[in-house]
């Protein structure tokens, strides 16, 4: 790769194995998280599953109701990450196009201190470039409203599919060592 053109400062990614490696932290972390959100999800809905098929009810009510309540955590868990994960590739969306409304606000922005008109490419009309810069900055107001309500959604499901998740396994741990260990404390006696 020729970097002799490159400006000053750039990153490139280096391939170890043929995989490429991410310029940043960010871009690692996110990486992490968006395979661990598929796996929790994948592995909620298994464990749900395997608990569907390996039940054995009416040796306990106790028991019963516990797993019951285990299958509804576990369901909750699985529907609520798998709302995450489908919610998050819009948050990413708005987020890069905020960006990108901010790179134009500040070039009109510069635009307008040096004294410049600017020109729409498809009428020709000319236009202020303070006033565009003005009103791409209420747009991104609005954006940044819609993401900072985007990620108290993620950041809510995430601690939903999360509490869910481990309250579904203890439940579950519960109702099958219900009937084995209220039976050995009978056995004791």
């Amino acid at each position: 790769m020729d970097r002799s053109h490159a400006p000053e400062g750039a990153t490139f990614p280096v391939k170890y194995g043929g995989t490429p490696v991410a310029d940043t932290n960010a871009e690692v972390g996110q990486r992490i998280q968006e395979k661990f959100d598929f796996y929790i999800v994948a592995l909620t809905f298994t464990i749900l599953g395997l608990s569907v098929q390996t039940a054995k009810f009416q040796q306990s009510r106790v028991s019963d109701a516990l797993e019951l309540l285990a299958w509804l955590a576990l369901l909750c868990s699985g529907i609520a990450g798998l709302t995450r994960i489908a919610r998050t590739a819009l948050f990413y969306h708005l987020s890069h196009v905020k960006g990108r409304l901010e790179r134009r606000r500040e070039d009109y922005q510069v635009a307008a201190l040096e004294g410049k008109t600017a020109v729409d490419p498809d009428t020709g009309e000319r236009f202020s470039p303070k006033d565009e810069a003005a009103r791409i900055g209420a747009t991104v107001e609005l954006g940044d409203q819609r993401i900072r309500r985007r990620q108290r959604l993620l950041n809510a499901l995430y601690t939903v599919r999360g509490g869910a998740f481990y309250c579904g396994i203890v439940l579950l741990v519960i109702a099958r060592a219900y009937v084995p260990f209220t039976n050995l404390l009978r056995s004791t006696r």
